[in-house]
Parts: C-alpha cells; sequence; structure tokens
C-alpha cells in the first residue's frame, strides 16, 4: 500500500511538472503573462559607422536607444495549476522576445549625389546588405557572404530579434565621386508595423 501512495505521489507531482513546463504561453514565464516584459520597443536609434572592413567600404552599426521594455498586449489566464510555474520553467531576461512592433521598412538615403542614377536622397537600398548581430569580440570582424541579406528579407532575417541588440548595414559600392573631398551623411530610416518610423543620420563618410 506504501509504496502504491508512493508511486501515486510521485505521477501526480510528475504531471503537474509537466503541465507546468506546458504553461509556456498561458504563465508568466513564457511571454504570456501581460505581467511579463518579453518585448522591447526604441523612440530613437545610434549609429556608429567602420570603414575598410576587408571588401566592406562602410558598415553602420545600428542599436536601439531610448529603449522601453514592453509585455503582451492583451492578458492571458495566471498560472493555477498544482505547482508554481517557477519550477516549470524560469523567466526570460526583458525583451528577450524581440521588438513589440516589427520592422517593415528599411530606407537608406545620403545627402551626396552616389552616381549618376542615384542622386541625392535617392533610396540606395540596393547597394547595401544587413546583417544581425555579432558577438561584441567579432564586431571588427568581416561578415561572411552567408550571414548578410537583402533588406528586403526582413521576415526571415529581422533586426533586433532577440533583445536590445546590434544591427548592421554594409556596402562594398563606392560614389562614382570617389576623389571628391566633400563628405557625405547618410540616412537610415526604419520603419515599424506600428506605422511608425525612426531615423538616424551618420556622421561625415569620406570616400
Amino acid at each position: 500500500m506504501n509504496k502504491q501512495i508512493i508511486l501515486l505521489a510521485f505521477f501526480t507531482f510528475g504531471m503537474a511538472l509537466i503541465e507546468a513546463c506546458s504553461c509556456f504561453t498561458t504563465c508568466g514565464c513564457g511571454g504570456g503573462n501581460s505581467d511579463t516584459l518579453d518585448f522591447f520597443d526604441f523612440k530613437k536609434l545610434s549609429v556608429e559607422r567602420k570603414q575598410e572592413m576587408g571588401i566592406e567600404t562602410l558598415r553602420f552599426m545600428l542599436e536601439p536607444d531610448s529603449v522601453q521594455f514592453l509585455a503582451m498586449e492583451l492578458a492571458r489566464p495566471r498560472w493555477n495549476g498544482l505547482v508554481s510555474a517557477a519550477y516549470g520553467c524560469s523567466p526570460e531576461d526583458p525583451g528577450s522576445a524581440g521588438l513589440k512592433f516589427p520592422i517593415t521598412k528599411i530606407n537608406i538615403t545620403a545627402d551626396q549625389p552616389f552616381n549618376d542614377t542615384l542622386p541625392a536622397g535617392t533610396s540606395l537600398n540596393a547597394l547595401f546588405r544587413m546583417a544581425n548581430e555579432l558577438t561584441f569580440d567579432q564586431i571588427e570582424s568581416a561578415f561572411l557572404p552567408s550571414q548578410l541579406a537583402q533588406l528586403d528579407a526582413l521576415a526571415t532575417f529581422p533586426p533586433f530579434s532577440s533583445g536590445p541588440s546590434w544591427f548592421f548595414l554594409v556596402t562594398e559600392a563606392r560614389p562614382d565621386a570617389a576623389t571628391n573631398l566633400t563628405p557625405y551623411k547618410f540616412t537610415v530610416t526604419l520603419s515599424k508595423n506600428d506605422s511608425t518610423e525612426t531615423s538616424v543620420t551618420s556622421a561625415e563618410v569620406f570616400f
């Protein structure tokens, strides 16, 4: 009898633990609780430029500024199982689920003509590729072709996809007037799916 009671107790606890883990979308540790700040948004961008990185002529490193951590838009039922959800799964870091309002469009322009077909203010998207974050000690490394994507591949290559992080825009192109000493300033505009835009303009770039 005692063995049966012990086995039943272990079975009950095991089922409750499994149930607690399965609450990933409805308990506080899985992103379903409106009090869990799984997402983030930003109001500004900071930009750092680098040049002559391998075959790259120009690289922009973008980072969210004025970051806000946000919860789910709708509250989900709280966990009321036999075992506290804390035993079933651990809380994620704030913002770990990525942007609350994903990026839907990137546009890059310059204040000087790039060539005869790309006057000042024209989109330079065709000249640039994007890359997700590197680890900090790799920032000075050149990107591999497999790490780069076209700027319209946002659905499969989302910027800032795992919390506040870096995002890179790189090009191998040079302006036709490469011998011109006039500096360029580039403006990067990110559009989000809440119909807002955030822009940042680089410091002067000489080619």
